[in-house]
């Protein structure tokens, strides 16, 4: 059956209309706004450069984190790092104690316990840090208090970066 030009013409445009609709669809579904979500995010700050609501600046220059005001510095192997430091754990240099807006190509550790965080965040190990975060799969500890009921015993774990960071386990510690 032939079809004639203003037929094919009009199932041109019909089809165009349709990948152009289309292609607005998936365009306004990746735009949507909403809040970033800061929680983990590492970022610098100073007095020109203020941490966004809920972060404190630490150290000077210094890094925001969601820390408490009740920090008492952080384990580094067998020191203690001061309040605005970090531990850094590379596999070049032994755990030293470094500013907190300084590079790390480690490990950094900017908390030993639920003592360092503001009050409903938990100090977290994560893949590159162990910092303050909200909602945290291995929570750092430093009694059986510090962690939550799914996760109950505070255990030394041999096979990581941090080994005098103890984290919360399910399992008893071996």
């Amino acid at each position: 059956m032939r079809v004639g030009p203003r037929v094919r013409s009009a199932c041109y445009r019909a089809r165009v209309l349709v990948r152009c609709a289309l292609v607005l669809a998936i365009a306004s579904a990746g735009c949507s706004y909403g809040d970033p979500d800061l929680n983990g995010a590492l970022f610098k700050c100073d007095s020109a450069h203020v941490c966004p609501d809920d972060l404190t600046c630490t150290g000077s220059p210094g890094v925001c984190l969601l820390s408490g005001p009740t920090q008492d510095g952080v384990a580094c192997d067998t020191s203690t790092c001061a309040v605005g430091k970090k531990c850094c754990i590379d596999t070049e240099n032994p755990a030293r104690c470094i500013d907190a807006a300084a590079e790390c190509p480690g490990t950094q550790t900017f908390c030993d316990g639920r003592e360092d965080c503001a009050s409903g965040v938990m100090c977290c190990q994560g893949f590159a840090a162990v910092q303050c975060i909200r909602g945290c799969g291995y929570p750092v500890c430093t009694t059986n208090e510090d962690c939550p009921t799914a996760q109950p015993n505070c255990c030394t774990d041999d096979f990581s970066s941090t080994p005098w960071i103890r984290t919360c386990s399910l399992e008893p510690c071996s």
